[in-house]
């Protein structure tokens, strides 16, 4: 079964109107990145209410100042908050379904998202480099060295 957990969108340097496809619990979850047409360049995270704002449900509305430049990628993803439980249970209290659908949302948007991310251990592709604490590992195209 197929699941979404990000869109990307690139920018036509006029619109601040951008809208996406997954669900998600509550607006933090919701994420955003810009990334410079320039080649090599890093994406920018935007935060809520800083640089955007939800216009709707599903669409994300950029402050015109910030709104992304022409041939920009612009990166709108979940991330599950999970330091805590969505509905957390007392004792003597009554479980509802609803309840149990919440907390099992929250443990499946974070497995997806997790899925989306892995490198599995039979192989995989990594786009971008791979930062260990202070080093970069980065493998040229065409290069056997590291």
């Amino acid at each position: 079964m197929a699941f979404t957990t990000e869109d990307t969108i690139t920018a036509d340097g006029t619109n601040v109107n951008f809208s996406f496809t997954f669900p998600y619990i509550e607006e933090t979850d919701i994420k955003v990145t810009v990334e410079a047409a320039a080649a090599g360049s890093d994406p920018i995270t935007k935060t809520n209410p800083d640089h955007w704002e939800l216009s709707n449900a599903t669409t994300v509305t950029f402050k015109e100042s910030e709104k992304p430049a022409a041939n920009s990628t612009v990166r709108i993803f979940r991330d599950t908050n999970l330091d805590d439980p969505v509905v957390t249970y007392f004792a003597g209290s009554a479980i509802r379904a609803e309840d149990l659908n919440e907390n099992q949302r929250q443990v499946l948007f974070s497995a997806q998202e997790v899925e989306k991310n892995a490198i599995l251990l039979t192989g995989g592709t990594m786009t971008g480099p791979l930062v260990l604490d202070d080093t970069t590992l980065q493998i040229q195209e065409g290069s056997d060295t590291l």
